[in-house]
């Protein structure tokens, strides 16, 4: 997914978009082998849970290592109260998956669910993504 991202839907950005977007350390978390988590430099990127509800989860190992986005702070979201995470599709709330590997499964990623909320599911669903970028 991340190949993707930074090629496929990078590339189809305008390139008077592309020429602002800045490269962004991106922390994720490792999955269930017991690996160190895994960081990269990144044009585009998927959310972490962390990043849209301020919490860290059991799934994802990022913790410490990334904050809530501003923009989701702003809109008050948190595992308690998501409607402000919920992303539309053709005029209706879609599923999208985010870059949290869960901790304890070895082939689930985490993923916002239509009404806001986030959970598991395995990783052979289609999705969509709701890339981020910092300018």
């Amino acid at each position: 997914m991340r190949t993707y991202v930074n090629n496929d839907i990078y590339n189809a950005l305008p390139e008077g978009l592309k020429e602002n977007i800045i490269n962004t350390k991106v922390v994720s978390s490792h999955g269930s082998g017991g690996e160190t988590n895994f960081t990269s430099e990144d044009k585009i990127y998927l959310l972490s849970i962390k990043e849209i509800y301020g919490t860290p989860s059991s799934y994802d190992t990022v913790g410490v290592e990334t904050r809530q986005l501003d923009y989701y702070k702003t809109n008050g979201v948190t595992t308690d109260s998501y409607s402000g995470a919920i992303k539309n599709y053709n005029g209706s709330s879609a599923i999208w998956w985010l870059r949290s590997a869960s901790s304890s499964h070895s082939d689930i990623f985490c993923r916002v669910i239509s009404n806001g909320a986030w959970t598991g599911n395995t990783a052979n669903n289609t999705h969509g993504v709701a890339v981020a970028f910092r300018i």
